[in-house]
């Protein structure tokens, strides 16, 4: 069986939901909630080991001040909450969002959500990171990080969640300077001798 969408060969559910921002973010947190080789994939990428027995993750939650967040993940103990982690994500098309998206999610810290949350983790993700911006409490990732360590996957879903993403305009590595590098061959001795 093979599924098709507009003669688009290898698509999936993830295709129907749609390409923009924000159904990005919600694919994401249908992978995280019906795969569970993803959502340890995730935890593992964000470096993060919990303890927890039940968890709960809403997409597009609003709180009482009217705060939107992109992913919400509430990990609970016995009833009683462990930990959170908030995701704010920019579009895999978007280059220089990164700032952007560690101002947004630090204004969420405070939201009736993790109320009784001692630990809040919060995440950005993006298409590339700003290197200079002052963001000791916020965990930065991008979305070639989250395909990679996805990679190991192999469930269904996970595959058909990276080819999703890859098959989104832009999706691919990106790096501020062009760098042209010429092959070596016999002569790299010769090189490494000049000090060049």
């Amino acid at each position: 069986m093979e599924f098709r969408l507009y003669n688009k060969y290898n698509c999936s559910f993830f295709d129907l939901i749609g390409r923009l921002e924000p159904y990005q973010t919600k694919s994401l947190g249908v992978l995280l909630a019906k795969s569970q080789v993803a959502f340890n994939s995730f935890l593992k990428l964000i470096h993060l080991k919990i303890d927890y027995d039940k968890y709960v993750i809403d997409c597009e939650p609003r709180d009482i001040q009217n705060k939107r967040f992109d992913i919400l993940i509430r990990f609970y103990k016995r009833n009683q909450p462990v930990e959170a982690i908030l995701i704010e994500a920019k579009s895999i098309k978007v280059s220089n969002a990164s700032t952007k998206a560690i101002n947004q999610i630090q204004n969420y810290s405070q939201s009736n959500y993790l109320w009784g949350f001692q630990k809040q983790t919060l995440v950005t993700l993006t298409r590339d990171i700003q290197l200079n911006t002052n963001s000791n409490n916020v965990i930065s990732i991008t979305w070639s990080q989250l395909i990679s360590a996805l990679h190991g996957a192999k469930d269904e879903m996970t595959r058909d969640y990276i080819n999703y993403l890859t098959r989104i305009q832009c999706s691919m590595n990106y790096y501020e300077r062009e760098i042209q590098a010429i092959p070596a061959g016999m002569s790299l001795s010769a090189i490494q001798a000049s000090g060049l």
